[in-house]
């Protein structure tokens, strides 16, 4: 095929259709005024690796209110993926804590939590509402200035 640009959503969901070995060489990601957060829950007794992750990007609008939100969620499902039913539910609120983690609570039965020998699926999708809202107070913290 030779080398070509693929956004990470569609790569993330063709990856283990592709029938030809491939390599990434390099990710680019633009420059933006938006701001992120990463939240993960490592497991101690398997080797730190996380059990759920939560990475939060938006960007707000005139009013300060959240204009678009991409939500990634990775490690509680078999592959990582965005939680479209979640940045809708947030779109148009402003980034707070408390909002993000009660509607992430509202919205849990999305996923499906895969069962390992690290955490069973079931505690997997039960700590996502505690990392959405670890992921917004960073963003709050962001919007503060930081350090604080």
């Amino acid at each position: 095929i030779g080398p070509y640009e693929v956004a990470m959503e569609d790569f993330l969901s063709s990856r283990s259709a592709c029938s030809q070995p491939w390599l990434i060489t390099r990710i680019t990601v633009p420059a933006t005024k938006r701001l992120s957060a990463h939240e993960r829950l490592p497991m101690r007794k398997a080797g730190d690796y996380p059990c759920a992750i939560v990475s939060v990007s938006v960007e707000l609008d005139d009013a300060g209110l959240i204009g678009d939100i991409r939500i990634g969620v990775g490690a509680v499902e078999a592959v990582a993926r965005r939680w479209h039913g979640l940045e809708r539910a947030l779109a148009g609120y402003p980034p707070l804590p408390e909002i993000a983690e009660q509607a992430a609570r509202d919205l849990i039965g999305d996923f499906t939590g895969r069962d390992a020998v690290d955490a069973p699926g079931w505690y997997r999708t039960s700590v996502l509402p505690v990392l959405v809202r670890r992921a917004f107070a960073r963003l709050q913290n962001d919007l503060r200035g930081g350090d604080q």
